[in-house]
C-alpha cells in the first residue's frame, strides 16, 4: 500500500557514480525528426442521425441532445476512454499503459513533453528556462526549475525530486536497484530506461538548479525525467522500505494523491471505472478552464461509443480503432473526428521461455505461417488504405529513419516453407497435428479484453496456425491481469503466456528501444524492464549500447536499423502494423486536438473550454 513517510534512507545532493551493469535501454538522436503524421478529419454538423454500419443495420437514437447550452451550464466535458487504469505509478510495469499516461499527463509534471510534430519540448511552466547541454565532456545537462513551482501539499518541487527519481529508476544503483543491490526482489522494479547512463545529479540554487552529469554522451537526455514522482511522498525509513512504496505504486482504488500540473484527481469509482480531475489550486502555471474533467470508461463497443457522443453521454472519446468505427461517428452531428498515424504499432511477442518457442525455428515458422498483408487488409486497413505492414520494430512507417528490414521470406505467406523450418527442427506431423516428442504442439495467445480488433486478431491467427499443424487458443484478459501489479506481477511480466499481443506506444527517443530488446541481466524477470519475451541477442545489446550514446543522428539511425535487421533473424517479436489514433469530440468545445504521440488526447486538457 501507498504510504506517506519521512524522507530517509536516501542521502539528497551530489551522489557518486555506481557501479556499470550492462547497460539495458534504447534511442533516438535527439535532432532526428518525425514527419507530421497525415491527418484526415471528418466534421459534421446537423441534427439527429440514423447510422447504419458495414455489418448491419445499426440504430442510433438520440436522447440528450448535443447542445452547447448544456456544456455551458456544466463547464465540464466527460472523456470515454477503453480501459481503466491499474496503478497511477508510471514506472512500474502496473503503471505501463496508456490509460495511466492519459490521466495522469497534466497531473505528474514532466521535464519534456513531446508536441504533435512529435518533437520534445520543454515544459516552460516547470521550468524556468530550457534546459541545456553546458558541456560535451563530461556531459553535463542543466536544468532551471521555476522557483514558484510546487506540489499540491505546498512542498517545493525542486532537486530532490529529480535526485530521487534518477536513483530508483536507475538499475545500476546499488542501493535501490540493480544486480547489486543485497534487496534483491525487493529493488525498485523500474521499467524506465537510461537513468543508469547518469553519472551524479547535483541540486544548487536553494534545489531549483539541478546539474546531471552523465558517463558518456547522451543525445536523448530530454526523455528522462518525465512523469516526476514526488520524492518527499516515496521516501521511507529504509531503502527496502521506499522501493516497496515504489513497486506499490498506487493502485487505481483511491485517487493519485498529489499533483504538479493543472489538475489534481479528486476522486475515484473504481465500481463504475470513472475517476474526476478538477483544477489544482495551488498550481502556478495556466490554471484549467473546465471546472471538472471526468474520466469514464466506456469500452470499444462502436456502436456504444456512437451512441454516446450522440447523446452527450460523453463529449470526447480516443478509442482503440475498430472496423465500423469511422463510419458510424462520421455520421454522428456536430462532432469532428480525425485519424492520425503516430508512434504506436501493434506487435506479437513469443516467450522464448516456453519449450516451443524457446526454438528460434518455430518462431520463424509462426512468422512465416502468418500472413500479415490479410491480416492488414481485414482489420485497421478497412478503414485507413494508408496502413500497411510494418517491416520495422524501431521505427514506424512514416517516420524518418523508417526502412523495410524485413527479410524477402516475410513478405508473403510461406507455409511449406514453414513446415519445412519445423520438420527440420525434428517436429514431426501426425495427420494435420504438429507434434514434438509425440506431443500435440498448443499454444496460447493472449491479449486484453474490450478490444474487438484484437479478437479478430487472435481469430485470424488462430486460423492461420492451423495450417502448420499449431493448436492455439486466444485469450483475452483485463488490463489489471494483463500488466498487474507489483504483487501479481501480472501476466505479462510474469511470462504467462505464450503469445502476446499488445502495442507499444514510442517517444521521439529512440533510446527507449532499449528496455524491450535487451537481455534481461541473469535472465531474471525481476529485472525484464520492458523484455517481457526474455530474448536475448548479445549482439543486439552491443549495436544498443553504441546507438544509445551516439550523437550523429545519422549514425545513430543506422546503428538502429541494424539491430532490426538482427531481431528479424531472432525473432522475439513480429511486428504487424502502424496503428492509427481516432479522437472524436463534440464541436461545442475549442482547443481539443490529437497529439498522436505518446502524450495521449488530455495533453492539451487546461486548454479546452465550452464555447
Amino acid at each position: 500500500m501507498w504510504s506517506v513517510g519521512p524522507v530517509r534512507g536516501l542521502a539528497l545532493g551530489t551522489v557518486s557514480p555506481q557501479p556499470a551493469i550492462p547497460a539495458i535501454r534504447r534511442v533516438l538522436s535527439a535532432s532526428a525528426e518525425m514527419r507530421r503524421p497525415p491527418v484526415v478529419s471528418f466534421s459534421r454538423k446537423g441534427a439527429v442521425l440514423v447510422a447504419s454500419a458495414a455489418v448491419g443495420a445499426i440504430v442510433l437514437s438520440a436522447c440528450a441532445g448535443n447542445t452547447a447550452s448544456s456544456q455551458k451550464k456544466s463547464n465540464q466535458l466527460i472523456y470515454g476512454a477503453d480501459q481503466f487504469p491499474a496503478n497511477w505509478q508510471p514506472d512500474i510495469s502496473a503503471g505501463n499503459l496508456t490509460a495511466t499516461a492519459n490521466g495522469i499527463v497534466r497531473i505528474l509534471p514532466s521535464a519534456f513533453y513531446t508536441n504533435p510534430k512529435f518533437k520534445y519540448q520543454a515544459d516552460s511552466e516547470l521550468l524556468s528556462e530550457t534546459p541545456k547541454v553546458t558541456s560535451q565532456n563530461p556531459f553535463t545537462v542543466q536544468y532551471k526549475i521555476n522557483p514558484k513551482a510546487v506540489w499540491s501539499d505546498g512542498k517545493p518541487i525542486n532537486a530532490d525530486d529529480f535526485i530521487f527519481n534518477w536513483k530508483v529508476n536507475n538499475p545500476d544503483d546499488t542501493t535501490y536497484g540493480g544486480s547489486g543491490s543485497k534487496l534483491g526482489d525487493n529493488a525498485c522494479q523500474t521499467i524506465a530506461g537510461n537513468y543508469n547512463l547518469i553519472k551524479s545529479v547535483t541540486g544548487s540554487d536553494g534545489g531549483h538548479t539541478v546539474t546531471m552529469v552523465y558517463s558518456t554522451p547522451f543525445p536523448d537526455y530530454q526523455s528522462l525525467f518525465s512523469t516526476l514522482l514526488p520524492a518527499h511522498l516515496f521516501m521511507q525509513s529504509s531503502p527496502a522500505a521506499t522501493c516497496k512504496a515504489f513497486n506499490t505504486g498506487w493502485p487505481a482504488n483511491k485517487p493519485l494523491p498529489i499533483s504538479g500540473g493543472p489538475w489534481k484527481m479528486s476522486a475515484v469509482d473504481k465500481t463504475n471505472q470513472t475517476f474526476t480531475l478538477t483544477p489544482n489550486d495551488k498550481y502556478w502555471g495556466t490554471k484549467p478552464k473546465l471546472s471538472k474533467l471526468i474520466y469514464k470508461t466506456v469500452g470499444t463497443d462502436s456502436t456504444s461509443l456512437a451512441q454516446d457522443m450522440q447523446n452527450n453521454e460523453t463529449q470526447m472519446i480516443y478509442p482503440q480503432p475498430q472496423l465500423d468505427l469511422i463510419s458510424l461517428l462520421k455520421k454522428v452531428p456536430n462532432i469532428t473526428t480525425t485519424t492520425s498515424l503516430g508512434l504506436s504499432f501493434e506487435h506479437i511477442d513469443f516467450n522464448v521461455e516456453n519449450p516451443y518457442l524457446k526454438d528460434k525455428a518455430v518462431r520463424q515458422a509462426i512468422a512465416l505461417a502468418i500472413d500479415r498483408n490479410a491480416l492488414v487488409a481485414r482489420t485497421a486497413g478497412q478503414f485507413d488504405n494508408r496502413i500497411k505492414p510494418l517491416n520495422n520494430r524501431i521505427f514506424v512507417n512514416n517516420q524518418p529513419g523508417y526502412q523495410d528490414n524485413a527479410p524477402p521470406q516475410y513478405n508473403s505467406r510461406n507455409v511449406a516453407k514453414a513446415k519445412q523450418l519445423l520438420e527440420g527442427a525434428g517436429y514431426k506431423y501426425q495427420g494435420s497435428s504438429l507434434t514434438k516428442n509425440g506431443k500435440a504442439v498448443s499454444l496460447t495467445m493472449g491479449t486484453t479484453t474490450n478490444n474487438a480488433l484484437r479478437k479478430d486478431t487472435e481469430v485470424f491467427v488462430q486460423s492461420q496456425l492451423k495450417a502448420i499443424g499449431i493448436n492455439l487458443q486466444p485469450k483475452q484478459v483485463d488490463a489489471d491481469t494483463f500488466f498487474g501489479d507489483y504483487k501479481t506481477q501480472g501476466a505479462t511480466a510474469a511470462g504467462d503466456w505464450d503469445l502476446n499481443l499488445f502495442a507499444w506506444v514510442a517517444t521521439p527517443a529512440l533510446s527507449q528501444n532499449k528496455s524491450i530488446y535487451a537481455c534481461a541481466p541473469h535472465n531474471s524477470r525481476a529485472q525484464e524492464q520492458q523484455n517481457y519475451t526474455l530474448g536475448c541477442d548479445p549482439a543486439v545489446d552491443k549495436l544498443m549500447n553504441k546507438a544509445v550514446v551516439t550523437t550523429d543522428p545519422s549514425a545513430a539511425i543506422a546503428l538502429w536499423n541494424q539491430v532490426d535487421k538482427l531481431l528479424w533473424g531472432d525473432m522475439f517479436t513480429l511486428p504487424l502494423y502502424q496503428k492509427p489514433t481516432v479522437i472524436s469530440y463534440s464541436n461545442n468545445y475549442s482547443g481539443i486536438s490529437d497529439n498522436a504521440s505518446s502524450q495521449g488526447p488530455l495533453w492539451n486538457s487546461e486548454t479546452w473550454s465550452v464555447k
